[in-house]
């Protein structure tokens, strides 16, 4: 609309300085220096307002896009303000898998599963408050496992608010997306899942040092159960402190070094509707280890929370080049009672795992980007995505007076078990990401006339895609 004005404008002048010109020469006689001096004035005025009026058109159309957003892809769809003081981000994962037991008679059930189909949303807002919310939607169930406000004025001080993961395990901090297996190895048993609470952490150093302080609603090892509504009075503290010395020291083989160390404490009150105490699964995602209940639960079979519970979880990993490698050792000990009968049971586990990417990419924390990203027709000019190859041995033992104080049932529940696996993880790009693995786990106890829990093989699958 404003060109159209403009144009009209410059014929509207042109045609004013032709009829003007002709007036001019009707008025003067031809060759008076005096008229055609006054017609030359009367142009460079007419010209100088014309710039006026282009400069302010100009002008105008940089002001309206400079209030137009900002939209893209970046890992997801976004959208901003021009300052880049708010934004948000849409994105989300999906991970189907395949279980296929091998070993028949150990319980396992071969099957397809959604195991997550979650919808991320992010962003920030008046430049410094960020948020998360991400919904699950796997299992023809809503469950909301992020939820929070992080206000972030600056890098080293920041607070947040909300459900969130508790900042205990090392594996279980790591994204879904960038696991090396298909499933959390034996530790992540021990471990909090998310929670809900307040959370003062940093990254001080430029990122040599990161530190998780929280205040958290508290709950059982694993997070098998829905902490949304906390059931007790009690809290619980959390805190880690991981260490990146050498992330900015120019030894590349020592950047990809960090270790740390984590831990928790408060109390879990049971009942005999929640007795607020954990299972523990293998990597088959198969309960071998439970607590003893009863149906209708009564105070002499089953047993419970009542008192201290506390973890301590040493961490740590190192990646270099293509090469990776990731250890923590975990320990939990809960207050049981049964009847009249209370004793501390204390559960300890620990994983080593190792990958190497053999298209040379290098390995991460974060996962593994292929520098060519998949492309049938370009196999011949190195379009293989990535492929990384991977191995893990973890073991879990809970002490024996689980069993001889009457706790656990020795027929039922194991009280150790050692898991090893390999696997083989196909990156064709940024988002699709196929992974194939064989876990294989051995059982102390579990089954009738102290024998042991059959042995259980498991080839799983998984087809995930990241938007």
């Amino acid at each position: 609309m404003r060109t159209s004005r403009f144009l009209a404008l410059l014929a509207a002048v042109a045609l004013a300085g032709a009829f003007s010109a002709r007036l001019a020469r009707a008025a003067d006689p031809p060759g008076s220096d005096a008229a055609t001096q006054e017609r030359i004035d009367r142009l460079e005025r007419e010209l100088k307002e014309l710039k006026k009026d282009t400069r302010k058109i100009e002008v105008s159309n940089e002001e309206a896009s400079k209030l137009k957003p900002i939209a893209g892809w970046d890992k997801g769809f976004f959208i901003q303000s021009p300052d880049g003081q708010n934004k948000i981000n849409v994105g989300g994962y999906v991970h189907f898998d395949g279980r296929y037991f091998t070993n028949s008679g150990d319980g396992g059930t071969s099957q397809f599963l959604l195991r997550r189909a979650r919808l991320d949303l992010r962003g920030k807002f008046l430049k410094y408050y960020e948020f998360k919310f991400m919904p699950d939607f796997a299992g023809g169930q809503v469950v909301i496992q992020d939820a929070y406000l992080n206000v972030n004025y600056v890098p080293w001080a920041r607070l947040q608010a909300g459900k969130y993961k508790s900042p205990t395990g090392l594996e279980r901090l790591q994204s879904a997306n960038a696991l090396t297996f298909v499933e959390r190895g034996l530790p992540t048993n021990l471990v909090p899942n998310r929670d809900l609470g307040f959370m003062l952490w940093g990254q001080p150093f430029y990122g040599a040092l990161e530190y998780q302080f929280a205040l958290l609603d508290g709950t059982v090892d694993g997070g098998s159960l829905n902490n949304d509504q906390d059931p007790t009075d009690d809290k619980m503290f959390a805190g880690r402190l991981f260490f990146l010395p050498f992330k900015d020291r120019p030894w590349e083989w020592a950047r990809g070094i960090g270790f740390g160390i984590a831990g928790t404490y408060g109390d879990q009150k049971g009942s005999l509707s929640q007795p607020l105490l954990p299972q523990y699964r293998s990597d088959g995602q198969q309960v071998f280890f439970s607590y003893v209940t009863n149906s209708p639960a009564t105070a002499t079979g089953t047993a419970k929370a009542n008192g201290p519970q506390s973890r301590i979880a040493p961490q740590g990993y190192w990646y270099w080049g293509p090469f990776g490698f990731l250890w923590e050792w975990t320990q939990s000990q809960n207050d049981v009672q049964l009847n009249r009968v209370k004793a501390p049971i204390t559960a300890t586990s620990w994983q080593t795992q190792f990958s190497y990417v053999l298209t040379g990419e290098e390995s991460t924390f974060r996962g593994v980007t292929p520098s060519k990203n998949f492309d049938p027709f370009k196999l011949l000019d190195g379009y293989w995505g990535a492929w990384q190859i991977a191995g893990r041995y973890a073991e879990l033992s809970v002490e024996k007076k689980v069993y001889t104080l009457g706790f656990a049932n020795p027929s039922r529940s194991a009280r150790e078990a050692g898991a090893w696996a390999i696997g083989v993880n196909w990156v064709l790009n940024p988002m699709v990401r196929l992974m194939l693995d064989f876990d294989n786990t051995t059982f102390t106890g579990g089954a009738a006339n102290g024998g042991n829990r059959k042995e259980e093989e498991v080839l799983m699958s998984r087809v995930q895609f990241v938007f």
